[in-house]
């Protein structure tokens, strides 16, 4: 696994430092690169959008970002599969928000009906999201903004931490026990 971790960093910081003269060695890591993580990047888009067109256009879109943005990875602050991986997830993030018709008022959650299911089903759904609602506002006031940044404005807990001038383990602790609770809390018989 060690091996794969520092192939896919290899690949990444070979695509970031080929110049236009060099294309031939860019190309070939950028390959390499696609071949060992695409497969997982389609999944991982897919299962947020539940659209095979959008999570292949996405998944190109991801691979463009990639191509173009290869310099700006750091392997001082954190792996290649995480890197990418973001940069898919945030993609899948960002068409969910510009696709969505439903406006999030402070820390509500959305509640689509899925065509797939049944109005009964789809109304057990609708009330789990107010149960969510419930829970989040029966946290502390600290505890629900750190989950609401976390889950409704997508932002990672340091720049959690940054926003509300707390140390990041602190906002970390705060995500963890908070997510929690909301598991114990919302345990419905499905």
């Amino acid at each position: 696994m060690q091996e794969q971790k520092q192939i896919l960093e290899d690949l990444l910081l070979r695509i970031a430092s080929c110049k236009e003269q060099n294309l031939q060695d860019k190309h070939l890591a950028f390959t390499q690169l696609y071949k060992r993580t695409s497969h997982n990047v389609v999944s991982l888009i897919f299962n947020l959008l539940k659209d095979r067109q959008a999570a292949s256009d996405l998944t190109q879109e991801t691979y463009i970002t990639i191509w173009q943005k290869a310099e700006s990875f750091d392997p001082s602050k954190g792996r290649a599969y995480s890197w990418i991986t973001t940069i898919a997830r945030n993609k899948a993030l960002d068409y969910i928000r510009k696709h969505s018709k439903i406006r999030l008022e402070d820390g509500e959650l959305p509640q689509m009906a899925d065509p797939a299911k049944s109005p009964e089903e789809n109304t057990l759904n609708t009330d789990y999201s107010h149960v969510l609602s419930a829970e989040i506002s029966r946290m502390s006031p600290t505890m629900a903004e750190a989950i609401r940044l976390f889950y409704f404005e997508d932002l990672s807990a340091k720049e959690i931490s940054k926003q509300m001038n707390k140390p990041v383990n602190t906002v970390k602790s705060w995500l963890r026990r908070g997510i929690g609770v909301l598991r114990e809390r919302t345990k419905l018989d499905r």
